[in-house]
């Protein structure tokens, strides 16, 4: 079987997606390569992963030219597409602007396509653009998605129109492996490996550097919590900021935190697999209120460690509610402060009624047990 897939080489969960379907029952025939859309053509050590790799990122010096570098894009898409035949498959990941704009993507494409909406890249897209959308979903052979809940929300957009081309098809977590093998057991070995108090209760709020994490709206409910400030000495925040790279955003962070009567660190360094398990390992209440989420991994990984989480009523999570999750839910920003100073008033209350989440997460979404689904994808559309 010959595969491309377009998408982003250096995304972790592409490169584990690849190596799980080479640890398959595939394994025996099957070619992966990539095109790839990102900042650097320089080879990576994430490239092994695949035969071939191919790249439309752009030149450095005209990146900064937003004109020249879509339509260099534009132009070297266009052309590796005519270039690059004889594949069984075509798999997107991630419905890049860059494809969605291109009128000649969808004729292009002679094998199977497969399109995998990752989550933002439908939720976050205008109502312009999700119909620009439906020439790649009209030439598509399956889609795939990761949420029930926001296939019911993409199923409503295009009333039903591609019910019969939808899998539901889950992302397994790489750091699952290291929650599992290596720090699970002991939360207090993985929180002097990175530096931070055993004997306090670690609160991470978000897990990127996007404002969509709405760190600063956190943070200020917080401070505003009078009854909080008695246990300033117990609490310590751990605000992971490792990508995307926003500079002016981590300076407006660090000086309102600077202000704070809590202890903050902001983590902006990129973290490995590894790294990412540990400090799930070291967090024990998880703060995630963004706007929208299809279903983080780093929701997950945090609740696979034993965290409690926080997390709003209007983001789609129904599929960790079938798999009778425990999670505390608010119905509005201004809420979190109050359920937290409950959390820590009753922290072993709710450590327990956490415990079963562990198992659930573990059995449900490690990459072993996943990516049959994606395999019966592929099965179907060469059927």
């Amino acid at each position: 079987m010959k595969i491309l897939i377009i998408g982003n080489r250096k995304h972790q969960f592409v490169y584990n997606y690849v190596n799980a379907l080479r640890g398959s029952c595939l394994a025996s025939n099957l070619q992966i390569d990539i095109l790839s859309q990102d900042k650097d053509s320089k080879k990576g050590s994430m490239d092994g992963a695949f035969d071939h790799v191919y790249s439309i990122s752009t030149f450095i010096p005209i990146y900064r030219f937003r004109v020249f570098r879509i339509l260099f894009q534009l132009f070297t898409l266009f052309f590796y597409l005519n270039r690059l035949k004889n594949y069984d498959i075509v798999h997107v990941h991630y419905l890049e602007n860059i494809i969605i704009w291109n009128i000649f993507f969808p004729k292009q494409i002679k094998a199977k396509l497969i399109i995998s909406i990752w989550g933002s890249d439908f939720l976050r897209s205008s109502k312009r653009k999700r119909y620009m959308m439906m020439r790649i979903f009209d030439r598509a052979d399956q889609i795939t998605i990761a949420s029930p809940t926001v296939k019911k929300q993409f199923t409503d957009f295009y009333d039903g129109k591609y019910d019969d081309k939808i899998s539901i098809c889950q992302f397994g977590l790489q750091p699952l492996e290291y929650i599992v093998n290596t720090c699970l057991e002991d939360f207090n070995e993985a929180k002097k490996k990175m530096g931070l108090a055993s004997d306090k209760i670690i609160i991470t709020i978000g897990y990127n550097a996007s404002r969509l994490q709405r760190h600063k709206e956190i943070i200020k409910y917080i401070e505003l919590n009078e009854n909080l400030s008695k246990y300033r000495d117990k609490i310590e925040f751990l605000l992971p900021c490792t990508y995307p790279k926003n500079v002016e955003y981590l300076q407006s962070l660090t000086l309102q935190i600077a202000k704070s009567k809590f202890h903050y660190t902001i983590l902006s360094d990129f973290l490995s697999d590894d790294a990412v398990a540990m400090l799930r390992c070291c967090s024990n209440i998880f703060i995630q209120l963004q706007p929208t989420d299809m279903l983080s991994g780093s929701m997950l990984e945090h609740l696979a460690a034993g965290n409690i989480v926080i997390t709003g009523k209007w983001l789609p999570y129904d599929i960790l509610d079938e798999l009778n999750i425990y999670m505390l839910k608010i119905e509005r920003m201004e809420q979190v402060s109050t359920i937290l100073l409950s959390v820590i008033e009753n922290y072993l209350e709710y450590t327990r009624k956490c415990d079963l989440n562990k198992n659930i997460v573990l059995n449900n979404f490690r990459w072993k047990t996943v990516i049959n689904k994606w395999i019966n994808v592929y099965e179907k559309v060469l059927s």
